[in-house]
């Protein structure tokens, strides 16, 4: 009896532990279950936020590359608007030029106004009156190195001293600092204008400013200063003769412009006209050169009256 109650009593315990042991493997299972779960949960929800990243991060280069290509995009329209601007603004310039240029491709020439600034300008540079005429009738490079002196502005002659100067030099020309103030200019100041006057290509070398021998003009060239001094002339010529002169007609030609000056000269009562001064029609050939000033070529004289 004691042994049955014992043997139940044992398998009934072996029962309990075996149930136990069910429950506890079922348990774990169950926990590992969840927990294989949770990790598969945060595995997708790793995987959700990475690809959300990788979307957000593809909308943004997306939306980069747009507004890159949306300034490339204004830049071209602004390179090609400024482009229009700038050859329609050279264009225009190009007509304007055309249009008002002396320049004339008509084998003929084309007919300037004699009261064009142009016209006027260059006349006044080579026309002479009549001391400078009688002075030096002749086209030569005393005439030249004076017409170009004529060029010099004001504000480049000052007042100086005679230091330099030679008084045996140059007939009817002194100077004495004590009886006279001269004036003087820089060798530069009239090999500039000269070259603009009469062109690059000229032999100019620098010597004395003098119509042979008249007061008109007496400038030394004092080679230890490098200047031009004034001197005083010892004494005044006169004349009882006139010059009357105007332009007649001016012609472009090309590159070329010609001016053509009708010239009358007019005796005293008692005095008779030199052979040198003679009546009728002069030219004065003016040529663009590469520094786009209009330079002297010649003078001639073509017809008298």
């Amino acid at each position: 009896m004691n042994n049955n109650s014992n043997n139940i009593n044992y398998n009934y315990n072996n029962q309990n532990i075996n149930n136990t042991i069910h429950n506890n493997t079922i348990n774990n299972t169950m926990n590992n279950n969840i927990n294989n779960q949770l990790n598969n949960n945060n595995m997708n929800m790793n995987v959700n936020s990475n690809i959300n990243n990788s979307n957000n991060i593809k909308k943004k280069k997306k939306k980069i590359s747009s507004i890159i290509i949306l300034l490339l995009f204004i830049i071209v329209l602004l390179s090609i608007y400024i482009y229009y601007l700038i050859k329609n603004n050279e264009n225009s310039l190009i007509n304007n030029n055309f249009m008002s240029s002396p320049v004339s491709n008509n084998k003929k020439g084309t007919i300037l106004d004699n009261n064009s600034t142009l016209v006027k300008d260059l006349y006044s540079k080579v026309s002479t009156n009549i001391k400078e005429d009688l002075a030096n009738p002749l086209f030569d490079e005393k005439l030249k190195r004076y017409l170009a002196y004529r060029q010099i502005p004001i504000s480049s002659i000052r007042s100086s001293t005679c230091n330099g100067f030679s008084n045996s030099k140059m007939d009817n020309f002194s100077c004495n600092d004590n009886e006279f103030s001269p004036k003087a200019f820089k060798k530069e100041k009239l090999e500039l204008e000269y070259k603009k006057l009469f062109g690059d290509n000229n032999n100019f070398y620098h010597t004395d400013i003098i119509l042979n021998s008249d007061c008109i003009i007496g400038f030394q060239y004092v080679e230890t200063r490098d200047e031009y001094v004034e001197g005083m002339c010892l004494s005044k010529n006169t004349t009882s003769f006139k010059k009357e002169a105007k332009i007649l007609k001016a012609t472009s030609y090309n590159n070329m412009i010609v001016i053509e000056e009708d010239v009358k000269y007019i005796k005293s009562n008692t005095g008779v006209l030199p052979d040198s001064l003679k009546n009728g029609t002069y030219k004065y050939i003016f040529k663009l050169n590469s520094n786009y000033n209009y330079i002297l070529v010649k003078k001639e004289y073509v017809n008298k009256y």
